[in-house]
């Protein structure tokens, strides 16, 4: 059932309502007040309901719609059903990601488009520090709160290079390359720490994990669905 098909049946539902009380309260005041017989009465208020239900509203409806995908036919347009018709006409506003249909099937990692809890200044490049004891990240002047440039790097930590078939990925690589440059890149990386362990994608777990060691201190780097991330 359609969001329009809904709110009609909510309606008719508000008219039977009303039309069983005003039934109920004729019935009662024909019979006590005026002295009519309940079988006269009776006769009124079935006459009384079945005048104020719209019994053919729902055909009605359906009609309307058939109308309604003849002529969007007529404009090239596929309707499947008629829900779909109803979904359409109480739109405002509509966002698709139909891939390779609307799009070019590509993705890409805008890195001034990344979102953050609270943005922090990019220092320069000739500034950046390899993390320490005061944090682990190494584009920030507050070295417990990331950057922009942070969370590209991290999420480059995290991907797999030998696996450029993932398209997750692959953007991800081809974004923090022409980033930072990929010589540069891979001097963060090599400078950042050794790469003991990497777990890749888990359509499960919906993330990959890799895990860095430098000088005693083991960092984790988690990418993928927050929710479950945050849950393991």
């Amino acid at each position: 059932i359609g969001r329009f098909e809904t709110q009609i049946l909510r309606i008719i539902k508000l008219i039977i309502i009303t039309s069983l009380a005003i039934t109920f309260v004729v019935l009662g005041y024909q019979i006590h007040n005026r002295g009519e017989t309940f079988s006269h009465v009776l006769l009124v208020c079935l006459s009384l309901i079945i005048g104020a239900v719209p019994i053919a509203l729902p055909l009605v409806l359906q009609v309307t719609m058939a109308f309604g995908a003849q002529e969007m036919a007529e404009h090239g347009a596929i309707v499947t059903h008629t829900t779909a018709l109803q979904e359409i006409a109480s739109m405002t506003i509509l966002n698709s990601d139909k891939t390779g249909t609307l799009t070019t099937a590509k993705m890409a990692v805008i890195p001034q488009m990344t979102w953050l809890a609270k943005d922090q200044d990019i220092i320069p490049e000739d500034e950046a520090i390899i993390k320490g004891d005061t944090g682990p990240f190494i584009f920030s002047k507050d070295k417990n709160v990331p950057t922009k440039d942070d969370c590209l790097f991290l999420a480059a930590l995290a991907s797999n290079a030998n696996n450029l078939d993932d398209p997750v990925d692959f953007a991800i690589l081809t974004a923090a390359k022409a980033h930072f440059g990929e010589s540069q890149l891979n001097k963060y990386i090599t400078t950042f720490g050794t790469r003991t362990r990497f777990d890749g994608f888990n359509p499960d777990v919906k993330r990959a994990v890799v895990t860095v060691e430098q000088n005693g201190t083991t960092t984790i780097v988690a990418k993928g669905l927050l929710d479950k991330i945050l849950d393991t």
